[in-house]
């Protein structure tokens, strides 16, 4: 038994796949580390933020803000705008990762800026052996608001989780700083 196909309907199928794949909604959390760390600067400013294409604005972001190396400090900055919804305080675990709810849950309240500053916190060490940290967030629940009358949020077509990373050095070693006050010993001693 053979089926025949409609080429008018596969044709109008088709375009509208690649229609809403072109203009698919897409989404990314994003990590932003300040500097480097050393003995000259302890701490860093970690910050998280959500971006997005072809929507109003961010409404709600679930993730987890991992870490190589536990050092995450306090909350500096967590989006919260959800009216008399009771505030979810971002969670810093014993394994050092944060657990992070960031929301708009009204349109008529929600920044469309993007990228939208989600949460930042300060990563600070005492342990300055070179080595890279690594961070990455692992998302649970991203939506958008698609207009700026939308009620709900969706989810997009596509979300990329963020990564970056801390570069820690060390102070200067001691030979270093030796040959260096020799050196302007002896510049001195000519010029005298």
């Amino acid at each position: 038994m053979t089926k025949s196909i409609d080429i008018g309907k596969l044709s109008l199928l088709t375009n509208f796949l690649i229609v809403s794949l072109v203009s698919a909604q897409s989404g990314a959390l994003v990590i932003d580390v300040s500097g480097t760390v050393s003995p000259q600067n302890q701490s860093i400013t970690v910050g998280v933020y959500g971006t997005f294409s072809d929507a109003y604005a961010l409404q709600r972001a679930y993730f987890l803000l991992n870490s190589s190396e536990a050092g995450f400090g306090v909350t500096q900055y967590h989006l919260w705008s959800a009216g008399s919804w009771p505030y979810s305080p971002p969670v810093l675990s014993s394994s050092g990762s944060y657990d992070v709810a960031a929301l708009q849950l009204y349109v008529t309240t929600a920044s469309p800026n993007t990228p939208i500053l989600l949460f930042q916190t300060e990563w600070t060490t005492s342990d300055f052996t070179t080595r890279d940290v690594s961070l990455s967030t692992e998302s649970t629940w991203f939506t958008l608001f698609q207009t700026s009358s939308s009620t709900n949020g969706i989810a997009p077509v596509s979300l990329t989780n963020g990564s970056a990373t801390i570069h820690v050095i060390p102070a200067p070693s001691l030979a270093i700083a030796l040959l260096a006050g020799a050196g302007m010993l002896t510049a001195h001693r000519r010029r005298g």
